[in-house]
């Protein structure tokens, strides 16, 4: 499961709504009893969006109008994603840019819907999704994207890639998932996360991270290293 939340609207209350649909999704989607994975999807998405509607009739209605967002499920080489807001979806395979959903870009939201239709289709190996807020676009184009993916080795080097661009354009309000099907996968491997809005390494920390990851060790077999040829040079000497 993944899920993209944008709230444009910094507020605390507001925030805490995008805590709350991301554990009931998760919640929901776990509990479902039916075999097919689609059914769960779809039943998760109705409860989410019942949970905007208990909390607008509540007294909780900043968030209509100020939510971008998508809900998506991967199972295997199935994909199902449903979308609010302004969220758009595409799926780059073999160097086509294929759009997966049509956003809506009026932000006229009614509670009851919230998330609307669902898409669902079959991915093949080494397709790449991309997810992202509409102001992503502004900035990158279809021509721009499959460059970056062409030329980069893996999502994490494509987001960096990406960031270049946001940061010599001097913006910060992106949000973007990039997910990549592989033949394999890596058993609680935690997702690479680039954020725009955070300078890169201090030449200090850089050298406490090396210092950390190899230099100790190599301190260590070079002492060890000292040692040994110290003994022998005594022995050649006596």
């Amino acid at each position: 499961l993944y899920a993209l939340i944008e709230i444009n609207k910094p507020w605390f209350s507001i925030s805490q709504i995008g805590s709350r649909i991301l554990s009931v999704f998760q919640k929901s989607y776990y509990r479902g009893d039916s075999t097919s994975d689609l059914v769960n999807f779809e039943k998760s998405v109705k409860e989410v969006n019942q949970t905007l509607v208990n909390l607008t009739e509540q007294g909780e209605t900043d968030w209509i109008g100020c939510l971008n967002a998508a809900l998506v499920a991967n199972i295997n080489q199935e994909m199902h994603i449903a979308t609010a807001g302004s969220v758009k979806a595409i799926l780059v395979r073999d160097g086509k840019i294929l759009s997966v959903n049509q956003p809506d870009d009026t932000l006229d939201q009614n509670p009851i819907k919230t998330f609307g239709a669902i898409t669902s289709g079959t991915l093949l190996n080494e397709d790449i999704r991309l997810v992202a807020n509409s102001h992503f676009f502004d900035f990158i184009n279809s021509a721009k994207i499959k460059e970056i993916f062409d030329g980069a080795s893996s999502c994490n080097e494509s987001a960096k890639e990406m960031v270049k661009i946001f940061k010599k354009n001097k913006v910060k309000t992106i949000n973007a998932l990039i997910i990549k099907l592989t033949d394999t996968a890596i058993a609680g491997d935690e997702p690479d996360v680039v954020y725009i809005d955070q300078n890169p390494e201090k030449l200090g920390e850089k050298v406490a991270k090396w210092w950390n990851q190899k230099g100790k060790q190599r301190t260590k077999n070079f002492g060890e290293d000292s040692w040994r040829i110290m003994q022998k040079t005594h022995q050649v000497t006596r």
